[in-house]
């Protein structure tokens, strides 16, 4: 209902379908009081806020988390160079000016902060970069659908690393291995070289298993055994 009254189409095609045509749709929300019941709406900022640059949305409802839960959507908003607005139960997000890729470095671990920056940076030109992030399963999920649209979002997954750059000890084959994935360089197995664009590293470990099958039990990282 929500997105019919942006303009969209949308209508469930079998139980667990839907098709969804957003080619008509506006930055408008009409149906604010259904955003007022539903949490997830808060989601809208984000999409709404990538194509159209603007988006004005009553204060999302569906639970109390205290005073201004979605303090950590708002100031990624404002690093990326959006005037995000309070007032009247309603938030108001836009911009005058071209927005710039940028590192956005939560102050505390939050799903639908990280789901909004992700939305709201799929557009934008050069590297962006979200740091604290959550990584729960639905965060995947987004990941993969946009990826198949077009986008290109790496997800790094290392202990105590979720979306982060750091500086590796050089000493640890395994730090060369992280820095070597982070940065786009050279993996090679067995003589075989790895493919780094892969998206989880779940897919990467396989990969790697794949070239390791038949052969010496051996990897080497620029050098590195």
């Amino acid at each position: 209902e929500i997105l019919r009254g942006l303009g969209a189409d949308a209508d469930f095609i079998e139980r667990n379908t839907v098709r969804i045509n957003t080619k008509n749709a506006t930055a408008t929300i009409k149906n604010q009081e259904l955003v007022s019941k539903m949490r997830a709406s808060s989601y809208l900022m984000g999409a709404l806020f990538a194509r159209f640059n603007e988006v004005c949305i009553n204060m999302p409802g569906g639970c109390n988390f205290g005073v201004r839960p979605i303090e950590q959507h708002l100031k990624g908003f404002e690093i990326l160079g959006a005037k995000c607005i309070e007032k009247n139960g309603k938030i108001e997000i836009n911009t005058f000016k071209k927005l710039k890729s940028q590192k956005i470095t939560l102050d505390k671990i939050s799903v639908g902060a990280t789901i909004n920056m992700v939305l709201a940076s799929v557009y934008l030109d050069g590297l962006t970069i979200i740091e604290n992030c959550a990584i729960e399963p639905h965060i995947d999920d987004l990941i993969c659908f946009l990826n198949k649209t077009g986008a290109r979002i790496l997800v790094y997954r290392f202990p105590n690393l979720f979306g982060k750059w750091c500086k590796p000890n050089y000493n640890s084959a395994v730090a060369t291995f992280c820095n070597n994935i982070a940065n786009d360089l050279p993996i090679t197995v067995n003589d075989r070289a790895i493919e780094l664009t892969l998206l989880y590293i779940d897919d990467l470990v396989d990969e790697m298993m794949g070239a390791l099958v038949g052969n010496e039990h051996r990897c080497e990282f620029d050098g590195v055994e």
